[in-house]
């Protein structure tokens, strides 16, 4: 699998300078997408610890077993093994349909906000990376990958905190997540 490349020596990233507009926002966390085949759906966006209550980590699994493009490394099992030694600061960026709480979660990505970035004061909510993660991917719903992917690019503009730049490590520069994330720029900038 080719990856992206980057300045950072073996750092292999994609920098995004979030643009989804405010009009596709209609409150705070939620946004409206058309969804092929389905009409117009809410998604929801929430921010929650490695740790989430059952339901939600129940979700988190599943979500991981049907992936657009499996990711072990964010599965929830890794993801919280890893916590111990390399999650200060990581959280849980998830996708619903309707409610964060109670909706079907369409992705799921451990994120961390970064205030510096290549040496110089610059916010930034990043995928995690660590030494033991060879890919950065997010879990995708196969089925709402699209709009899953807008909402995850576009939580600085929804969730109070979060800046609005995106740095995605360890992305592919070809495959199906490419092909999303390719077709969510050309649709949001």
């Amino acid at each position: 699998m080719k990856m992206s490349g980057g300045d950072c020596g073996a750092g292999l990233v994609h920098f995004v300078r979030s643009s989804i507009s405010e009009g596709h926002r209609n409150e705070a966390g939620s946004f409206q997408h058309s969804v092929s085949g389905v009409g117009k759906v809410t998604l929801s966006v929430a921010l929650r610890s490695l740790h989430p209550e059952e339901g939600i980590a129940d979700q988190w699994r599943a979500i991981g077993a049907r992936a657009l493009v499996p990711n072990l490394f964010y599965e929830i099992e890794y993801a919280q093994a890893a916590a111990l030694a390399f999650g200060k600061d990581v959280k849980l960026l998830t996708v619903h349909i309707g409610h964060a709480g109670t909706g079907k979660m369409v992705a799921a990505w451990p994120v961390r906000v970064s205030r510096f970035r290549w040496g110089v004061p610059l916010r930034v909510l990043g995928g995690w990376a660590h030494p033991f993660a060879a890919s950065g991917v997010p879990l995708l719903d196969p089925d709402y990958a699209e709009p899953a992917l807008a909402a995850l690019l576009g939580a600085g503009k929804s969730l109070a905190g979060l800046p609005p730049r995106v740095f995605m490590p360890l992305i592919p520069d070809e495959g199906p997540f490419r092909d999303v994330l390719n077709r969510v720029q050309a649709e949001h900038g």
